[in-house]
């Protein structure tokens, strides 16, 4: 077994260059320390992409504990891209104890270096630096503008808190974003004018996301109306459904479960049942998706049936074990999952039928066009649970 995997490495490390996830993701499992080599050849590349990929996998997916100190080196590295590169990793990997070797940093020679060793520095709150921070709020790098509003945030800086407002005009649209998210965390409550424009003009879906979580959070419900509007948004209509939930508003179900229904294979309906379940709704929405269940379209009828699970509605369970036999193999496992869900009992038949599609999704994790590959998953596994406990609850033999 072992010496099989080890002739694979050749060709795991072929794909990493072509920043391959999978490929990274095997190659860590037979050596951590190989990975990290080729990771490290990858920072040095003059291909930002091939950079970025490698940045990511070594501060975010590859939990080891060989990574800081491998970084730590390279900050004495003689070529900046490769001390830069070291820098942003450490700023995902979130360790202080990086903290003195990034002190060094702010002499560099290099002014990404040393912006980077800023940003990041003030991520872990070193309040020292934040006089630092506020040049490269006007810097004309858009991802250092971003996280300098970051590292501001971690700061608890108040005092740039008009540097902030300024940024809400700023030309790139994470700059925004990052600014909204940062104002939000303050609690500036100055600012639900602005944001409350940001959807009524022809804004950007980012900005406008953006906006719709902080006026929820900021408990803005003068944005109500404008909230209401986007539900007709095919953009930005699921944000509009959990910001009127968070924002307890009444006045939204009708348009809520007007989204719910619709027979757009677009529409949030996930959304839509959690927002109105919280909005309190459950029995006008619980008649809708029953009804949907009989439409002629695969994926509504999957979404009504995870709907109704979710909701645990039990007076929709004998339209529910009308579907555990259903032509779409999709809609057989999310009934069982559901019934499931409503503690009922499942057929033998249903099961065995059902089990070698699940496990082909647990194992094969298959996306399609049409159907999220998450969702899937999700459902295989609600699915699994159910053959697992089916012996202890319902004395099922699987």
């Amino acid at each position: 077994m072992l010496a099989s995997a080890q002739k694979s490495v050749p060709e795991l490390i072929r794909l990493l260059s072509k920043k391959d996830y999978f490929a990274a993701d095997a190659l860590s499992k037979i050596s951590s320390k190989t990975l990290i080599s080729e990771l490290i050849k990858m920072l040095a590349s003059d291909d930002k992409e091939t950079r970025q990929f490698a940045v990511h996998f070594l501060g975010v997916r590859l939990k080891s504990r060989m990574v800081l100190p491998a970084m730590l080196k390279l900050l004495n590295n003689e070529k900046s891209l490769i001390r830069l590169s070291a820098v942003k990793v450490i700023k995902k990997l979130d360790d202080k104890k990086a903290r003195p070797g990034l002190m060094k940093l702010l002499n560099d020679p290099d002014e990404f270096v040393r912006a980077y060793a800023v940003i990041t520095l003030g991520r872990f709150g070193v309040k020292q630096v934040t006089p630092l921070i506020k040049p490269l709020l006007s810097n004309k790098d858009d991802e250092v503008r971003c996280d300098a509003i970051t590292a501001i945030t971690k700061t608890g800086a108040r005092l740039y808190i008009p540097n902030l407002i300024k940024a809400l005009e700023d030309s790139d649209k994470w700059v925004r974003w990052v600014a909204i998210m940062a104002l939000t965390d303050f609690g500036v409550k100055e600012i639900i004018p602005r944001l409350i424009k940001f959807l009524a003009v022809n804004e950007d879906r980012i900005t406008k996301t953006a906006a719709l979580d902080a006026l929820a959070k900021l408990g803005a419900r003068e944005s109500i109306p404008a909230m209401i509007k986007l539900l007709d948004d095919e953009y930005v209509a699921v944000d509009a459904v959990n910001a009127l939930a968070e924002l307890d508003a009444q006045e939204a179900v009708p348009g809520i479960i007007k989204l719910l229904a619709s027979p757009d294979w677009r529409s949030p309906r996930e959304e839509c049942v959690v927002a109105l379940k919280k909005l309190g709704a459950k029995k006008t929405e619980v008649p809708v998706l029953i009804k949907m269940l009989d439409n002629p379209n695969v994926r509504i009828r999957r979404d009504a049936i995870a709907g109704l699970g979710l909701l645990r509605a039990k007076e929709a369970i004998p339209v529910l074990k009308a579907h555990l036999y259903d032509a779409d193999r999709m809609v057989c496992l999310l009934t069982i999952a559901s019934l499931f869900e409503l503690r009922v009992e499942i057929p033998q038949q249903a099961i065995d039928d059902i089990k070698p599609f699940a496990k082909e999704l647990l194992e094969e994790m298959i996306p399609t066009a049409k159907w999220d590959y998450w969702k899937r998953t999700k459902m295989a596994l609600i699915f699994l649970d159910v053959i697992k406990t089916t012996k202890r609850k319902f004395k099922f033999k699987c």
